[in-house]
């Protein structure tokens, strides 16, 4: 197995929020979601890849102010993993996009927990966006909702590429193992 791990954070101008109607009312639009970090997978192996994500948010129990279980520090985050048709990045949410495999799709639910895991076969060669995104569609100018996005893979490290701008609030920081 191959590991890489992304750190991250959401701002005013990369968060976009999450379009699911899993509670009310909806805040986010398919265009704003598009506005969420985007880790671009590329795979190269001669076999289909099994691939396990996790994306953590901040542990809220650091924060002695915050009494358990937390949720005045946590955010409902979400996280998806979408088909790639060539295009650089996805430019709306489109859930006919979302991965499946065996009837299960690679998204999960939307949860406010510290981290969320995601596991999945993609197929390989291929290219794949994997989108965290937290529920808000927006975060008032300045402030920042870190996480880290850590991915296995059980393939070579040679056989996947990973591409994570920092303009969209991704850490110049990311490490295969």
């Amino acid at each position: 197995w191959s590991r890489m791990r992304l750190e991250g954070s959401w701002m005013s101008h990369t968060c976009g929020g999450t379009p699911i109607p899993v509670m009310q009312p909806v805040l986010a639009t398919l265009d704003s979601w598009a506005r969420n970090p985007q880790c671009l997978l590329s795979l190269e192996a001669d076999f289909d890849v099994e691939l396990c994500v996790t994306l953590h948010q901040f542990d809220a129990r650091l924060n002695s102010a915050s009494p358990f279980p937390f949720e005045d520090q946590l955010r409902q985050i979400f996280l998806c993993i979408m088909h790639m048709d060539g295009s650089e990045r996805l430019t709306v949410f489109d859930k006919k996009r979302i991965v499946r495999h065996n009837g299960a799709s690679a998204a999960t639910p939307l949860s406010q927990r510290r981290s969320v895991l995601l596991q999945t076969q993609l197929k390989s060669p291929g290219r794949y966006a994997i989108v965290p995104s937290i529920w808000e569609p927006e975060l008032p100018k300045g402030s920042q909702v870190p996480f880290v996005l850590t991915l296995h893979l059980n393939c070579d490290a040679e056989k996947f590429f990973v591409e994570a701008s920092e303009a969209e609030g991704w850490g110049a920081n990311a490490k295969k193992k």
